[in-house]
C-alpha cells in the first residue's frame, strides 16, 4: 500500500496580492498540465494524495485576487478541467485552502465566515462527490449549515449528503 501526500498547490502566479505584475490571471493550460504529470506520479508509485490550493506560501498577508468572484473562477476552472474527477481514485481529500495566509483561511481578503461558507459550497461542487472537503474551524460548517456552532453538535449529517463530505482539519 502506498503513501498520502499532502500537496500544497500554490496559485499565486495568478494572484494580483502575490505576482509582481498586480493582474489577476486565470489558471492556463500549463497549470494543469503540470498537475496531472504530478498526480501520474503518485499513481505509478501506488501512492494517494490530498490537496490544498493556495495563493500563498510565505506567509503573505492579503495574497487573493482582487475580487472574491475571482476565485471562484478559479475553483471553477479546477472543476472545468476534470482534474479532479480524474484522480479521484487516489485523491483522499481536498483541503478548503485557497484564502489567507499559507491558504489557512486567516490573514486574507475574503477571510470571513461568509466568505469560508461560499468557497466551501463551490468546493463541494467541483470535488468528486466521494472525496471529503476540511475546513479549518467547525464555526464554517455552521455557517454553510445556516445553524448556529452550538447547534451543530446536535446536527445529524445525512448519509451521502454534501455535509457528510465535510471534516474539519
Amino acid at each position: 500500500i502506498g503513501n498520502i501526500n499532502l500537496m500544497f498547490v500554490d496559485i499565486g502566479a495568478y494572484s494580483s496580492g502575490i505576482n509582481e505584475d498586480g493582474i489577476d490571471y486565470d489558471l492556463d493550460p500549463s497549470f494543469f498540465e503540470t498537475l496531472r504529470k504530478n498526480f501520474e506520479i503518485v499513481r505509478k508509485n501506488g501512492g494517494t494524495f490530498a490537496l490544498r490550493f493556495r495563493y500563498d506560501g510565505n506567509g503573505k498577508s492579503n495574497p487573493e485576487p482582487k475580487t472574491f468572484e475571482k476565485i471562484l473562477d478559479h475553483v471553477n476552472q479546477i472543476k472545468e478541467s476534470g482534474l479532479l474527477e480524474e484522480y479521484k481514485d487516489i485523491l483522499m481529500f481536498v483541503e478548503s485552502g485557497f484564502l489567507g495566509q499559507w491558504g489557512e483561511q486567516h490573514s486574507g481578503k475574503y477571510t470571513s465566515l461568509d466568505h469560508k461558507a461560499k468557497l466551501l459550497d463551490a468546493l463541494l461542487d467541483v470535488v468528486p462527490d466521494n472525496i471529503p472537503v476540511t475546513v479549518r474551524t467547525p464555526n464554517i460548517i455552521a455557517k454553510w449549515l445556516n445553524i448556529t456552532e452550538n447547534e451543530l453538535k446536535d446536527y445529524v449529517f445525512e448519509k451521502g449528503s454534501k455535509a457528510s463530505r465535510i471534516g474539519n482539519r
